[in-house]
């Protein structure tokens, strides 16, 4: 897969070099190179999706993180405000003298602590996504398996195009029958298990022949 898209990538950047040198109707945004655009469109779909487990282990690892240093800090200030702290370490400074430094710091533990709160219900929240994430990825990937054979795709495809340029028919038949077949489906989840089932298709038929 890594191989046709690079391909993919030269070829596009070359017709997109020549449309604008040739000074046609298309154009790029200032500072944008054809490499840089062709790039973007190819790896769009295979990079912006992320699935709900790594979304999970991200949130609690954020809330973990940021209840510790909340709660901790919060103890601190609150042991070296009472003076208990005092019998333990030597407090460099102290309340009385510094209390404006003291309400700051107490304010930002909060947040921490109060955004940390929040990322335990984001975790949750991913967490009871993941199974639904799971069973969709199963029904889409048999439904490719079982349907949307290589044979049935390419009877759709009219004329003789290059491998990159069969890449994007192909991506767009198979995206199209996907968004019918499972609407309420994540699109970015539906691209990125066509890039998957793409590679172990279209791309290791081609090497066995």
């Amino acid at each position: 897969m890594e191989d046709l898209k690079e391909n993919v990538l030269d070829e596009f950047s070359e017709k997109t070099n020549d449309i604008v040198e040739n000074n046609d109707e298309a154009t790029l945004e200032e500072g944008t190179s054809a490499e840089e655009l062709a790039y973007e469109i190819v790896n769009a779909s295979s990079t912006r999706y992320i699935n709900y487990s790594d979304k999970y282990e991200d949130a609690k690892s954020t809330a973990a993180t940021l209840l510790i240093v909340g709660v901790a800090g919060l103890l601190l200030i609150a042991g070296s405000v009472s003076g208990i702290l005092d019998k333990f370490v030597k407090v460099p400074v102290k309340f009385e003298d510094n209390f404006l430094l003291y309400i700051v710091m107490t304010l930002l533990f909060a947040i921490f602590t109060v955004i940390g709160v929040i990322y335990v219900f984001i975790s949750k929240d991913y967490k009871s996504k993941i199974s639904g994430e799971v069973s969709a990825t199963e029904n889409i990937t048999n439904y490719l398996k079982n349907y949307a054979t290589k044979e049935s795709i390419d009877h759709q495809i009219e004329g003789e195009f290059s491998e990159e340029e069969m890449y994007f028919r192909r991506f767009e038949i198979l995206k199209n029958i996907l968004m019918r077949e499972y609407e309420n489906a994540d699109e970015a989840l539906i691209e990125k298990l066509i890039d998957q089932y793409y590679d172990d298709v279209f791309n290791k038929t081609q090497e066995l022949s």
